[in-house]
């Protein structure tokens, strides 16, 4: 369903989606300044086209891709080989009172320059609203191979290409449908993070020192 439909907002649209949320507002804002943030890296995109012709920026597109792969796996080739586990755990899911298991196994192979994240063994997915869908499990994978990273390094896609994920359907840190998933956004990707860097301070200890500043 399209929220804009030839540069301009579908009202009929966006009205139908503020009647389902409780801060209409607020969420309208936000709408509006997405698609404001659309609409102006889309003349970005256009004038660096018409600065340096499609063709350079596509060259130099892949360039920037090919660099974030290159620094990543130069980092992960300085790593130790071997396999690095860590778990955690979500107190509860704001419905039962169970603790909510996160656990993550992490495979590294420096002749490679790869990275293996496997999150089998993670609690199945609950009733509350702290799930994770796999992309923002992805997300907390980039988040930590970029830390690795220098300042000046970008943030691009390339980044993701020496990992290999590994979930299972259904569970905390890969849920489907009709699983809710607002706090997975946000709780839940904070302790993915914990995990992970968990793991990985056995491979580097030296850099890093600890977990995340939310728990």
């Amino acid at each position: 369903m399209r929220i804009v439909r030839g540069g301009a907002i579908d009202r009929e649209m966006l009205d139908l989606i503020l009647l389902n949320v409780r801060t209409p507002r607020e969420r309208e804002g936000d709408l509006a300044a997405q698609i404001g943030a659309c609409r102006v890296g889309k003349q970005r995109v256009l004038e660096l086209v018409g600065k340096y012709g499609a063709g350079r920026l596509r060259s130099l597109t892949d360039y920037l891709l090919d660099y974030s792969e290159r620094l990543v796996r130069a980092e992960l080739r300085r790593m130790p080989a071997g396999e690095y586990t860590a778990e955690d755990w979500l107190d509860d899911d704001g419905i039962d009172d169970a603790p909510i298991r996160i656990c993550v196994r992490i495979g590294i192979d420096p002749d490679a320059g790869a990275m293996a994240v496997d999150f089998t063994g993670s609690a199945p997915q609950v009733r509350g609203s702290v799930n994770a869908v796999r992309a923002i499990t992805l997300s907390a994978c980039f988040y930590v191979l970029r830390c690795l990273l220098g300042r000046d390094a970008p943030a691009t896609a390339g980044i993701l290409r020496p990992l290999t994920l590994t979930t299972v359907a259904g569970s905390i840190v890969d849920a489907r449908s009709p699983a809710p998933v607002a706090g997975g956004n946000v709780e839940t990707s904070q302790r993915i993070v914990d995990v992970l860097l968990r793991a990985l301070a056995q491979a580097i200890p030296d850099r890093v020192p600890a977990a995340s500043a939310e728990r």
